[in-house]
């Protein structure tokens, strides 16, 4: 493979494996809505985003973060508080 992989930044899924512990519900998505804003507000250096949820019970839960302003790897990484590897 001779061209590098390239990632959009401008979007991250969050899933829970646990179906037990995080069910697709709208109940699950108000508990962990102020953590994953938290985190969402890092990543993304404080530049805006919008959250999506679909309940689902047939699916995993799972939340979309999506945000308006472009960001590459490295910089997530970064602004999480890692070491980016990948530029």
């Amino acid at each position: 493979m001779r061209e590098k992989l390239k990632f959009s930044g401008d979007e991250v899924l969050i899933s829970v494996n646990d179906r037990l512990l995080a069910p697709n519900t709208t109940e699950s998505f108000q508990a962990l809505k102020p953590d994953v804003e938290a985190v969402a507000g890092q990543l993304f250096n404080r530049a805006s985003f919008a959250l999506s949820y679909k309940e689902d019970s047939r699916r995993r839960f799972s939340i979309a973060i999506r945000t308006f302003e472009r960001f590459d790897v490295d910089g997530l990484i970064a602004n999480i508080g890692g070491e980016a590897k990948y530029g």
